[in-house]
């Protein structure tokens, strides 16, 4: 299960190029633009959410919520959310763009339907687009292209950061919709599997840990 995980993690960044080619090349000579062309909102997330913190209510996503062209839902926060401007600019929407804005920076994450309630801290970008589909976005910045050119962006002081203008001055291609989305949908598939995987992971994980202490108390 293991290896299969490993493999699953590389067939994204595959059928990527499979499908669009290196962003660094161009192969398949696909019109480039800024990523700001096809902007309609952004903003990121804002200070202070801590003492909204709470055991249960909406989720409220940080930077180590969004890996490498996925969510990451094992360690979530929770918040009684304010009803204020302020929360209302940070709420998502199924198809938000998460995009990391300090630390590790260039992680990008989809929000996808029927996704709860939730909100964004300070460390994040929220896009929302035009003629683009978002999970196609996503494994264009992950891909080692994006990355450098992610990179290069930089802002160098205490602590690495983004700003929206190093956003929408992000170099991409533009394919046509239909093949994005149709890339989508297979990334929605090979998630699925992934995630089925981990859960049978999981139930193999609690009954060898089961054995291990039945064994250990001389009932095995």
């Amino acid at each position: 299960r293991e290896r299969a995980n490993v493999r699953m993690e590389q067939f994204v960044p595959a059928l990527f190029q499979e499908m669009f080619g290196d962003p660094a090349t161009n192969p398949k000579k696909w019109k480039a633009i800024k990523l700001g062309e096809k902007i309609s909102f952004m903003t990121s997330g804002s200070r202070g959410w801590a003492k909204h913190y709470s055991k249960s209510g909406d989720l409220f996503l940080r930077i180590q919520n969004v890996g490498m062209n996925q969510l990451l839902l094992d360690d979530v926060a929770y918040v009684q959310a304010p009803d204020t401007l302020e929360s209302k600019r940070t709420k998502l929407q199924p198809g938000d763009l998460l995009i990391s804005a300090t630390a590790d920076l260039g992680r990008t994450g989809v929000i996808p339907e029927n996704f709860p309630v939730a909100y964004i801290n300070q460390h994040l970008f929220i896009l929302r687009l035009l003629d683009f589909d978002p999970y196609y976005v996503a494994s264009y910045i992950s891909s080692p292209s994006g990355r450098v050119q992610i990179l290069r962006s930089n802002r160098e002081g205490v602590k690495a950061g983004l700003n929206f203008n190093d956003i929408k001055n992000f170099d991409i291609f533009l394919p046509p919709l239909a093949l994005q989305r149709e890339f989508a949908a297979r990334v929605g598939e090979a998630r699925g599997v992934q995630s089925a995987q981990g859960k049978s992971a999981g139930r193999v994980e609690a009954l060898y840990q089961s054995m291990l202490s039945r064994a250990f108390a001389g009932e095995l």
